[in-house]
């Protein structure tokens, strides 16, 4: 069974929000990246990239911002470009 997230490799908050935040980075990867489904479906950068294929880079797993309201502000970004 596999334990760590398979966007893993390419999440944009270790090698950009979290790029000098060695510690947090740390703490975010046990909870989230490698703590299988339970951790997987906490996170609101997976949930977010299942749901619509793309996650933007600043968003934390943990944000208060509902699943919902990231998806409408990106759709509302889209509109504006």
């Amino acid at each position: 069974m596999e334990t760590t997230c398979k966007n893993y490799e390419k999440c944009p908050i270790y090698n950009g929000i979290l790029k000098d935040k060695a510690t947090t980075a740390s703490n975010y990867r046990r909870k989230y990246c490698d703590a299988g489904h339970e951790g997987w479906n906490s996170c609101k950068r997976y949930l977010v990239k299942e749901k619509t294929g793309f996650c933007p880079p600043d968003i934390l797993p943990n944000t208060f911002r509902s699943i919902d309201e990231i998806i409408h502000e990106m759709e509302m970004m889209q509109k504006l470009s």
